[in-house]
């Protein structure tokens, strides 16, 4: 059931970033049956050189719900860090943000961390060490914390303890009349896709990018991958292509503010946060689209992963680049 809030329950990683800007990195796109992957290639047993690096944070789960305190929305965020340094920082840097940590946990392991490598367009590949965000678990959880919200955004789980977290929170879901946004990586999808397909009943709201939504329905042509997807309100977003919703009757698209991508770490985090807080507000999925295609482009404009603007600063952006904000339905 899809209801109209704005407390929100975001569940899933925080991590410390390095963000490493590379120049001589060769890109290749790799196409298989009934998918497609984009690879970058370093060369082995050579160094390859740094032009910058940066220390950030980051984190899907801590990324998306920092978006969704910047546009005016109440977040809890339920996530997991070390107790070393790193884990405190991430703390108060979410904190910072407005975004209540009291569900954040802290163990012995070490804080998650990501190594963000840039190339000259500002497109990225990640190594990631999960860390403590493995260690997150159904404990850590009741039936309790969930009443007291209206949304539950849902970002990658990936370890065996995390996913049975995810089974228990979409069936408290249920139980509550809840509504559930699935927003999750391409390494959850590839470790559960056949146990996720078996929970799809419980999803109102599903969003992926375009390698994820492929690889999940198997299918390559835009059209038959948003129809095959779970949930009442379906989204794809398409990097430089734009972006695609499905509300069960209507498949429609929007195409790109053409800001400069400096750093695309995070954008699909603004993307889905932002789409989830404009339609659970207007029931609108041409508004959802607009608002999220236009905050997703603001926030490749910076170095990253954090949206840093505030809502008077996205209506700011809306009436200069409002020409590019159009949403048609596709056949």
């Amino acid at each position: 059931m899809l209801l109209k809030g704005q407390k929100y329950l975001v569940v899933g990683g925080v991590t410390m970033d390095i963000i490493c800007n590379a120049d001589n990195i060769e890109k290749v796109n790799l196409s298989h049956y009934r998918t497609s992957e984009k690879v970058i290639c370093i060369r082995f047993a050579s160094k390859t050189p740094l032009r910058d690096f940066k220390l950030d944070f980051g984190g899907s789960a801590a990324n998306s719900a920092v978006t969704l305190s910047r546009v005016g929305d109440r977040v809890d965020l339920l996530s997991c860090v070390g107790k070393d340094y790193f884990g405190g920082a991430c703390i108060e840097n979410v904190k910072d943000f407005g975004v209540s940590t009291k569900l954040i946990k802290r163990r012995g392991q070490k804080t998650g961390f990501g190594i963000s490598i840039l190339t000259l367009d500002g497109e990225k590949s990640v190594l990631v060490y999960r860390g403590s965000n493995d260690y997150l678990s159904t404990k850590d959880i009741s039936e309790k914390e969930i009443k007291k919200v209206d949304n539950i955004f849902i970002t990658s789980l990936v370890s065996k303890d995390n996913f049975l977290l995810f089974k228990k929170i979409l069936t408290l879901c249920k139980k509550n009349n809840k509504t559930v946004i699935f927003a999750p990586s391409i390494s959850m999808l590839r470790d559960y896709k056949k146990e996720i397909k078996k929970l799809e009943k419980f999803f109102d709201i599903t969003i992926m990018n375009l390698e994820e939504a492929r690889y999940f329905t198997s299918r390559l042509d835009i059209k038959e991958v948003i129809k095959s997807l779970p949930g009442v309100v379906r989204v794809v977003s398409a990097d430089v292509n734009g972006a695609y919703g499905f509300d069960g009757d209507r498949i429609l698209k929007i195409g790109i503010v053409p800001l400069r991508v400096i750093d695309s770490t995070g954008a699909g985090d603004t993307f889905s946060a932002c789409f989830c807080h404009e339609f659970l507000k207007t029931n609108s999925v041409e508004s959802a689209l607009c608002f999220a295609t236009l905050c997703a482009s603001l926030k490749v404009n910076h170095i990253g992963a954090r949206f840093n603007k505030s809502l008077r600063e996205v209506q700011s952006a809306y009436k200069k680049y409002k020409r590019y904000l159009s949403v048609k339905e596709i056949r």
